[in-house]
C-alpha cells in the first residue's frame, strides 16, 4: 500500500505534464484550419460588358492557433439536375458606403488581396465573383442550384476550403435579373 501512496505524486505530475502539453498545443501550435460559411443572401448582376457577377456574404473562421491567409477563391454554380456548371473567379471584396452625393452604394474595398484570418477568430466579407466570356451571359432558371465555394490558403491544386450550399431562384427574381441583363443595367438586387 505504501508503494501506491508514493506513486500518487508521480501520477499527478504525469497528468499535469499531459494537460500542459495539450494546452500548449491548443494555444500555440495547432495549425490554422479555415472554414467558410455562406450567408442567406446573394446578388446576381451583369456588368455592361455582360460579365456575370455574384456578390456573396461569407464568414471565414479559423479554428487554429496560427493565423492564415486565403489566397484565392472560386464559386462553382452547379445545376443540381444536370452536369452543367460555371466557375466564377474571385474579383474582390465589396464594402457598403453611404455617400451624400450618390446615396448608399457598394464599392470595392480591395481587389484580390489575400484575406487574413487571425487565430481563433472569424472575419466576414461581401465577396464579388465574376465570369466573363462563355458564361458571362448566364441567367438562372427558376429552380435550385448548388453553390460550391472553394478556396486556397497555399499553392496546392486541391482547395483547402470547400463549402456547399443550395440556392433556389424563384420566377420573380429570375425576371428581374433577366430584365436588368437585357437593359444592360449593371445594378443588382439582393435576393434573400
Amino acid at each position: 500500500m505504501d508503494n501506491w501512496i508514493k506513486l500518487i505524486p508521480i501520477l499527478i505530475s504525469i497528468i499535469a505534464i499531459v494537460v500542459s502539453a495539450f494546452t500548449l498545443y491548443i494555444a500555440k501550435v495547432k495549425p490554422a484550419k479555415i472554414s467558410a460559411f455562406v450567408g442567406e443572401s446573394l446578388q446576381v448582376w451583369h456588368m455592361k460588358n455582360s460579365a456575370l457577377n455574384i456578390d456573396l456574404p461569407i464568414v471565414f473562421s479559423n479554428s487554429g492557433a496560427k493565423g492564415s491567409a486565403i489566397r484565392s477563391l472560386g464559386l462553382i454554380i452547379k445545376d443540381s439536375s444536370s452536369e452543367d456548371s460555371l466557375l466564377l473567379k474571385w474579383l474582390g471584396i465589396k464594402a457598403y458606403e453611404d455617400s451624400r452625393e450618390m446615396g448608399p452604394i457598394w464599392k470595392f474595398d480591395n481587389q484580390r488581396t489575400p484575406l487574413a484570418v487571425p487565430a481563433y477568430s472569424e472575419v466576414a466579407h461581401i465577396v464579388n465573383f465574376v465570369i466573363e466570356n462563355d458564361g458571362g451571359n448566364w441567367i438562372p432558371k427558376p429552380k435550385a442550384y448548388d453553390l460550391i465555394l472553394v478556396g486556397w490558403t497555399t499553392n496546392s491544386i486541391k482547395p483547402s476550403i470547400k463549402h456547399t450550399t443550395s440556392w433556389s431562384f424563384n420566377e420573380s427574381e429570375v425576371d428581374i435579373i433577366k430584365k436588368n441583363y437585357e437593359e444592360k443595367n449593371s445594378k443588382g438586387r439582393w435576393i434573400y
